[in-house]
């Protein structure tokens, strides 16, 4: 149908102008559509004298006023809701987020300033990531605790599509996945998940090949540990959800799943100075206070952990794993252990200690980089 009325509307014209945006977004994009292609392909061989001319359009940057800095100081008011935060606990996305920038921080977490106002009419990227989430951790339930083979993914290829639909109803029970951008968002899911389970029976079948073993230790465990600052004393809950930790022949993998795109390069650290930069290592962050907090909880008293992410956007690049590769090096060093632990804790007080410091006001970043990805970048004046 829509080919027909596309095809319906050029067929006289002299000539045609379309567009597409090049920005992708959480079901693809940023690419010529099918109409498009088949245009460029086939429309030559019909009629020769058909001329394409391709341009990108982009509109200039307003010039900007001058921007004064703001600060905002940490008040009473304000270091009682702090308190509470700390009492409740704080997550690697809420540490994350004042580490790019105290200010997000101060209007997302303090003062609780909604990111946008309307209500969800289709399915966007945060719920697309619980509905992913719950139906793995749903699916390799049975399994929790034992060895897994390749023949139990195929079990679970077979109740795929009644689990997924679960999922669906429980995290989305208002809207209608029958039709519309719902319906294509949900066949995005499904090829996210049927995709990763293709992945997960090659791998398997590398590994039993092998005679290596992958045993499923824990799905979503949910972590709380609670640290004292050695500055004031205060106690403060840390708290994460693992969404899996298996353990491949003897070596536990702390793993986190991403419905986008994740490249080594944001799982690769130069060395702990290279950490200081808060925008640039938000996954690496994630994954080694996941690593951290799993250790912490359990009292592993020498650990030697992988922990990363896998990708469900781009399976390719498989389990990336966060490692250090110094500057002008091959190879990246995937060990967690106990010094590169303790390491992290260091760098983790020293964050923490800023965020609790009376005397440290919230400001803006320095990299404006995040602000083009700020929703309260017009509040700053940013963008």
């Amino acid at each position: 149908v829509f080919a027909y009325h596309f095809y319906r509307l050029i067929q006289r014209a002299g000539e045609v102008h379309l567009v597409y945006n090049t920005e992708a977004n959480d079901i693809g994009g940023g690419e010529k559509s099918r109409f498009i292609q088949q245009m460029l392909h086939e429309m030559p061989g019909y009629n020769p004298r058909v001329k394409f001319t391709e341009k990108i359009e982009s509109l200039p940057a307003p010039e900007k006023a001058s921007v004064i800095p703001i600060k905002v100081d940490k008040t009473d008011k304000v270091f009682q809701k702090l308190i509470t935060m700390a009492q409740k606990g704080l997550s690697p996305t809420t540490i994350n987020r004042y580490r790019r920038c105290a200010l997000q921080f101060y209007l997302q977490d303090i003062v609780q300033l909604d990111e946008s106002e309307e209500v969800e009419e289709t399915l966007e990227a945060r719920t697309i990531g619980i509905i992913v989430h719950d139906a793995l951790e749903k699916l390799y339930l049975p399994y929790e605790g034992r060895q897994i083979f390749r023949h139990d993914i195929v079990v679970l290829e077979k109740k795929l599509e009644d689990q997924l639909a679960d999922s669906f109803l429980k995290h989305y029970a208002q809207g209608e996945i029958r039709f519309g951008k719902n319906r294509l968002i949900f066949e995005v899911i499904r090829k996210f998940m049927t995709s990763f389970f293709s992945f997960e029976k090659e791998f398997l079948k590398e590994m039993e090949a092998e005679g290596s073993k992958l045993e499923i230790r824990k799905l979503e465990e949910r972590i709380e540990v609670f640290v004292k600052l050695p500055t004031g004393g205060l106690d403060v809950k840390l708290k994460g959800t693992i969404d899996r930790v298996d353990e491949l022949n003897g070596v536990p993998r702390i793993i986190d799943y991403k419905t986008g795109v994740v490249e080594p390069r944001e799982l690769s650290l130069a060395d702990w100075e290279n950490f200081l930069d808060g925008n640039k290592l938000d996954k690496a962050f994630q994954v080694l206070m996941y690593a951290w907090l799993y250790q912490k909880f359990y009292k592993v008293d020498n650990p030697e952990f992988e922990t990363g992410v896998i990708s469900l956007r781009k399976l390719s690049n498989g389990f990336v794993k966060f490692g250090f590769k110094p500057e002008g090096s091959r190879t990246k060093d995937t060990l967690v252990d106990g010094p590169v632990l303790q390491q992290f804790e260091q760098y983790l007080e020293q964050v923490l200690e800023e965020l609790f410091d009376k005397e440290i006001p919230f400001e803006q970043t320095k990299d404006v980089e995040v602000c083009e990805r700020c929703n309260f970048g017009v509040l700053c004046s940013r963008v």
